[in-house]
């Protein structure tokens, strides 16, 4: 099992900086500031595919964002809420470096947030 102190220190900084960048904007408001948003989480989609792409090793992330999860993973899971189990898998056989905004990634979005409703569908009927 890989663990984190495989992990360069320098490429964990980035990361962090780049996720740090991501998360300011996302505070912001205005139309120079989306566009800014979008410039920075571009950048940090590119630099965590570049990473992955020198070193090759497991990254997990955890994220609520669907199409972020289809860019960057190769597998996206499905968790169901309370308690968090693995409820489907997806495998993501798009080639990289991946476009946020490629139809082909968009068409995986999809098919992973319509199961997502449905996990969320059933969990509420099973809550009646």
């Amino acid at each position: 099992m890989q663990t984190f102190t495989n992990f360069r220190w320098n490429e964990a900084a980035r990361l962090s900086r780049t996720r740090a960048g991501a998360e300011s904007a996302r505070a912001s408001h205005g139309r120079t500031v989306r566009r800014a948003r979008r410039s920075n989480a571009r950048a940090a989609y590119g630099d965590i595919q570049e990473i992955w792409k020198a070193r090759r090793k497991t990254i997990v992330f955890v994220t609520h964002n669907v199409r972020e999860a289809a860019c960057l993973g190769d597998r996206v899971l499905l968790f169901s809420p309370h308690p968090g189990r693995v409820q489907e898998e997806f495998t993501v056989n798009l080639p990289r470096p991946r476009d946020i905004n490629s139809v082909d990634l968009a068409a995986y979005a999809t098919r992973i947030t319509k199961a997502l409703k449905s996990i969320g569908q059933t969990e509420a009927v099973a809550a009646k």
